[in-house]
């Protein structure tokens, strides 16, 4: 008996013209990697090649997917029945690989306006701070009481203004609680 990738597999049943470790015994013949040996096209993430971020984007944003949900579908397969298959050349996790090399969210890499509920747009950044400096709310803490109508005293949140407004903005001016609620000049 012999090993084979975690199975115990009697020396009747395997091929006597085959190598019991290819890749040792292939090493300096041209042994590529067990996926080439095997016929298959899984590549281990470690040896695998991506495109730059700005090419991936650009390949991406030709799909025209509506937001991560639809990105994380596409991953798997599920729109295989329209053509579209994820190539080998871009990552499934892009906010984990091009992390550092260009990402700037899921949103910007897939070409998307970010939306909420409704399928409306929020305001713009600079209008929403206007607003909320009129509230003369003082602190991140305040803001999240004034969501939860503990502070009735203000006038109401209007629905194209997020309630998390770090995430939101986060690519489009954001720069902190303080500058948010108009505490900096």
């Amino acid at each position: 008996m012999y090993f084979s990738k975690n199975r115990f597999i009697h020396k009747s049943k395997k091929a006597s013209f085959l190598p019991s470790n290819p890749y040792e015994f292939y090493k300096d013949k041209g042994w590529v990697s067990w996926p080439d040996w095997l016929g298959t096209k899984t590549i281990a993430t470690k040896d695998r090649v991506y495109l730059n971020y700005k090419a991936a984007k650009r390949y991406v944003r030709k799909l025209k997917l509506n937001g991560e949900k639809e990105w994380r579908a596409y991953c798997k397969g599920e729109f295989k029945s329209k053509g579209l298959l994820k190539p080998l050349n871009i990552p499934a996790n892009p906010d984990k690989y091009y992390k550092g090399k260009g990402w700037s969210g899921m949103a910007e890499f897939l070409g998307y306006t970010q939306k909420f509920g409704g399928g409306k747009k929020f305001r713009e950044y600079s209008d929403a701070r206007r607003f909320v400096k009129r509230l003369n709310i003082k602190n991140q803490y305040q803001w999240y009481q004034y969501n939860k109508v503990k502070m009735p005293d203000r006038e109401k949140r209007p629905a194209d203004i997020p309630i998390n407004p770090q995430l939101s903005y986060k690519n489009e001016g954001w720069k902190g609680w303080e500058h948010f609620l108009g505490k900096t000049k």
